[in-house]
């Protein structure tokens, strides 16, 4: 109620929004491990595997919203929940392809051994960097949440008309979205080629027992980004 109430005070729209919100909080997981699979996709350079993903999953809503809606297929009519269960139950397919596509012994990413970073401290590096881009995100949806609030003011066609608007910037803003992603395997990608010839040579003279530490700068006029590739040597060795 409290959520709801926040966008409008109409009490036939709350109760259908609540209904509506009851079953799309199934879709939650979904969507988040969709999320997940698509980054991991992208990071590794592969931008066309979310994007077939994302086609199929957009084709079975489609359907299933045609059929459930409208009660088309003997399916019975369920009107705005029919379009809910449509997007839990497209989602959840997304999410099993990505997964699959991931981990399957023929197609997956990290099927072979090693291919997982297994580390104690893995996870907290993961929160470190996903935090601050969940504060971010968090920012934009209380400024979203005020701007719906004022504009349902004005009645739902206003409103109806404003997330029209929403979706026709978002289609505009989609190529910048495609070179965000691009930048991003790029700049790691260089960050990684940088460190190869590091990691090449510790795994050429990790048996030496002569070798009590490992030195990646011996002078402190080469030395760049020495925090980063420290620890990523303590990672990648241990010992």
């Amino acid at each position: 109620d409290f959520f709801v109430s926040m966008f409008t005070e109409d009490k036939e729209l709350i109760i259908w929004s609540k209904e509506y919100l009851k079953l799309l909080v199934f879709c939650l997981p979904f969507w988040g491990i969709m999320v997940v699979t698509s980054s991991v996709f992208q990071g590794n350079g592969n931008t066309k595997t979310p994007v077939v993903i994302a086609i199929i999953v957009n084709i079975i809503n489609l359907f299933l919203c045609y059929t459930l809606i409208y009660g088309h297929l003997g399916l019975p009519q369920m009107g705005y929940k029919g379009a809910a269960l449509s997007l839990v139950i497209s989602r959840a397919i997304g999410c099993i392809i990505g997964l699959f596509m991931i981990f399957s012994k023929k197609y997956g990413l990290f099927y072979e051994k090693g291919g997982l970073v297994e580390k104690k401290n893995f996870s907290l590096e993961v929160l470190s960097v996903a935090l601050p881009n969940f504060g971010e995100y968090v920012m934009w949806q209380i400024a979203t949440i005020i701007l719906s609030r004022l504009i349902l003011s004005y009645g739902q066609a206003p409103f109806a008309a404003y997330q029209l608007g929403v979706q026709a910037e978002y289609l505009t803003e989609i190529p910048a979205i495609g070179f965000t992603v691009a930048a991003t395997y790029l700049i790691s990608k260089a960050i990684a080629i940088k460190d190869k010839e590091l990691f090449e040579i510790i795994d050429a003279l990790y048996n030496y027992t002569c070798i009590g530490c490992w030195v990646p700068f011996n002078e402190g006029w080469g030395q760049f980004d020495a925090k980063r590739i420290g620890e990523k040597i303590k990672r990648y060795d241990p010992s």
